[in-house]
C-alpha cells in the first residue's frame, strides 16, 4: 500500500481530480470510417490515454 500524500498534496491532487469531471462536457465529433462500424467484418478499436501535471490526452484507432 502507498504511504499517504502529505496534506498540500492531497489538496492538489483532489482539486485535480475534480477538475477531471468536466471532461465529459467535450465532445468531438470525428468520421473514422466511411464505412460503418457494424458493416466491418472484424472490426478493432485501440485506444490510449494519459496524464502529466500540465496535460491530459487522448486518441483511438480503428481498423475496419
Amino acid at each position: 500500500m502507498d504511504s499517504p500524500l502529505p496534506l498540500n498534496k492531497h489538496l492538489k491532487w483532489t482539486l485535480w481530480k475534480v477538475s477531471t469531471l468536466q471532461l465529459k462536457h467535450i465532445l468531438i465529433s470525428r468520421t473514422y470510417s466511411a464505412m460503418p462500424m457494424c458493416e466491418a467484418s472484424d472490426p478493432v478499436v485501440d485506444m490510449h490515454s494519459d496524464v502529466s501535471e500540465v496535460a491530459i490526452a487522448g486518441e483511438s484507432y480503428s481498423y475496419l
